[in-house]
């Protein structure tokens, strides 16, 4: 399977650039590098709600965001558990937003 052409592309950039790769990284100097990632998502779409919410756990609760896509009505929706690749080292669920507001608006679905 091929690559996307823009993540080909910002790939080939990354390594022009020079320097280590993020995964050679410690966690402070890879969380500094990722926010540079950050403008390239973008703004986050309009959608109808973005709430914040916990979610009970066996080790305590687990912060999450519901977002309900822009015109979902008051009928039933799909949800879409979303785990984004940071390792548990790098994003957050601000950095996220834009990608997770377009993912809810596209599928016509509630993103968790």
């Amino acid at each position: 399977m091929a690559l996307d052409p823009i993540a080909a592309g910002l790939l080939e950039q990354m390594a022009a650039a020079g320097g280590p790769a993020i995964n050679e990284l410690d966690p402070p100097a890879a969380r500094e590098m990722a926010q540079g990632f950050v403008p390239l998502a973008g703004e986050p779409e309009e959608v109808d709600e973005s709430k914040d919410i916990i979610i009970p756990g066996p080790g305590g609760g687990i912060p999450a965001t519901v977002t309900t896509p822009k015109g979902a009505g008051k009928g039933p929706l799909g949800c879409l558990l979303y785990y984004h690749g940071g390792g548990w080292v790098i994003g957050d669920r601000a950095s996220l937003n834009p990608s997770v507001t377009r993912l809810a608006n596209a599928a016509g679905c509630k993103v968790v």
